[in-house]
């Protein structure tokens, strides 16, 4: 997978209660680098949401692997994306440089 224009799909209900099974995994390994457990929970959950969001995530094989494709601020974006997908005020991929300026 590359970084270059992940598209996003709308979760369904298996995939949306695996997002809460599953992001909980991903918090003691962010605490080890340092970050709170609030915030680690914050980022192990944006992660496993784009994670699951993701279409043709085929290589990878869980939501840590997003960790090494995509920076923390590539992956807030996209959960942002991932979000407004899933509410239905989103209809097509994002690309991964979208940095979500609320300018214009």
């Amino acid at each position: 997978m590359s970084g270059g224009n992940p598209a996003l799909v709308r979760l369904s209900a298996r995939e949306q209660l695996a997002v809460k099974r599953d992001y909980p995994e991903l918090v003691p390994l962010l605490c080890g680098y340092g970050l709170s457990v609030e915030d680690a929970a914050a980022v192990a959950y944006n992660t496993t949401l784009v994670y699951y969001a993701l279409a043709g995530r085929d290589d990878l094989s869980s939501p840590e692997g997003l960790l090494g494709v995509f920076s923390l601020e590539e992956i807030a974006d996209l959960a942002r994306a991932a979000a407004a997908v899933q509410e239905g005020t989103l209809e097509y991929g994002v690309n991964a440089s979208f940095k979500g300026d609320d300018n214009g």
